[in-house]
């Protein structure tokens, strides 16, 4: 069995995508090579602690994009 992937991983990425207009959760998926079922809970957590926030839909896929929260960035 797998092990999801963790909270601090999934932030790495978005810390990277920051600058582009944010990441969908399939976005980040890909960039680690994993399945999105992996990401998802740290993903939900994420949203849930109030670490991401919505920034916009992608134009190509009509997924949301997040970013990470002015609440991640000072912690």
């Amino acid at each position: 069995m797998t092990a999801e992937i963790s909270v601090e991983r999934v932030m790495a990425v978005l810390r990277d995508f920051s600058e582009f207009g944010g990441a969908s959760l399939e976005l980040v998926a890909w960039e680690l090579g994993e399945p999105a079922t992996l990401i998802e809970p740290a993903w939900s957590k994420l949203i849930a602690d109030g670490m991401l926030e919505p920034a916009g839909v992608d134009s190509v896929f009509g997924d949301p994009l997040w970013r990470l929260s002015e609440k991640c960035r000072t912690e």
